[in-house]
């Protein structure tokens, strides 16, 4: 998954959660208690509660670390508390908002999303490489 905004809370355990938009043709499977497990797409697995997947900085880079999805729900990203919005490394619903209009433009806060909580599962060594190169 790409964090291009966000990789430096992934990675520091600021933020456990991120909201993806619903695209045309997903869909949400679930178990007998009613609770997301998987999210297909076109009849593929997109996202699966207890999969682990990388994290990387931006679309071609290498991964950095490796997360678990942890639990999938589907809501509005502007349907989204404080103590939520700490969970996606944001000071509060507020300040998500804003960053979620700067990643996907004015407008787009009533938008269906996948709201996908995780938890760090290790680095990788590529990180080390990002951040010797990084300025600070």
């Amino acid at each position: 998954m790409i964090f291009q905004y966000t990789w430096q809370q992934v990675i520091a355990g600021e933020k456990t959660a991120t909201r993806r938009p619903v695209k045309a043709g997903e869909t949400a499977e679930t178990d007998a208690q009613g609770e997301i497990v998987t999210v297909m797409h076109r009849g593929r697995t997109k996202y699966r509660v207890g999969q682990v997947y990388a994290v990387q900085p931006a679309r071609t880079a290498p991964a950095i670390a490796r997360i678990r999805l942890t639990h999938i729900q589907r809501r509005a990203a502007s349907d989204i508390s404080d103590a939520e919005a700490r969970e996606e490394g944001a000071e509060d619903r507020a300040g998500f908002l804003r960053l979620w209009e700067m990643a996907h433009g004015a407008g787009k806060r009533d938008v269906d999303t996948w709201v996908l909580n995780f938890e760090l599962v290790e680095t990788l060594p590529a990180l080390e490489k990002l951040q010797s190169s990084s300025p600070d």
